[in-house]
């Protein structure tokens, strides 16, 4: 099994109930990317930038004092011990070896050799009849010049301090969410997409929207 997400897991496990040998390797954390880089942390920022929001709004109920300052160090902190949390209450690989499954966590980068064995980055050798693929998605750079400077959701956890500024390109689900938080922290948001925001997604506050769908351009406030 290449792949320690919810499906690799869950795959190894079945694969074990019905008798077979089961190894599975993980290249870097099992629980996939809600769990590492996705859902969970991302959740985090959201309360936080909620807080904010409802911070903004004490004045109007008579509760006077100064607007909190966002620690951006502190706040990506937190976002870790919480996935640590998660992975601790998850205890996916105790879970998996008392299932008899052999777990490669932290393997590093694999390659096959030939149909039936797979590499480690340490050298090592597995071999199996059969292979089962659950690699998840991973986010896609832009092919242009100056592409390589760009972020991806997953290069938010290693910022050193909150951006002034910040060009969001895509406007569903993630793009969106991504602006809704950095726009309450206080970043200058701007949203670049091909089509028009999905009419599922709410107004962005404090952002900004351009995009070409039948040459229409508006703001998303």
């Amino acid at each position: 099994m290449i792949g320690g997400g919810p499906a690799g897991v869950t795959a190894a496990l079945r694969a074990r109930e019905l008798g077979a040998s089961v190894a599975l390797v993980e290249r870097d954390r099992l629980g996939g990317t809600c769990t590492n880089d996705g859902c969970v942390p991302t959740r985090v920022l959201a309360k936080a930038a909620r807080l904010r929001r409802e911070a903004e709004q004490c004045s109007e109920y008579g509760l006077m004092g100064e607007l909190p300052r966002v620690d951006f160090g502190r706040l990506l902190n937190r976002t870790q011990q919480v996935v640590y949390r998660i992975q601790e209450k998850k205890q996916l690989i105790n879970h998996l070896e008392d299932s008899g499954v052999r777990v490669h966590a932290s393997a590093g980068d694999t390659r096959f050799i030939d149909a039936n064995t797979l590499e480690l980055s340490d050298g090592e050798t597995l071999q199996s009849e059969k292979f089962i693929l659950c690699l998840g998605g991973h986010p896609r750079r832009l092919n242009l010049l100056g592409g390589e400077h760009g972020l991806t959701h997953s290069d938010i956890w290693s910022l050193k301090q909150l951006p002034r500024s910040l060009i969001v390109i895509g406007g569903s689900a993630t793009g969106c969410q991504v602006a809704s938080n950095f726009a309450a922290f206080g970043s200058e948001i701007t949203i670049l997409e091909v089509e028009s925001l999905r009419s599922d997604n709410p107004g962005i506050p404090g952002s900004r929207h351009q995009g070409n769908d039948r040459n229409r351009a508006g703001r998303a406030d």
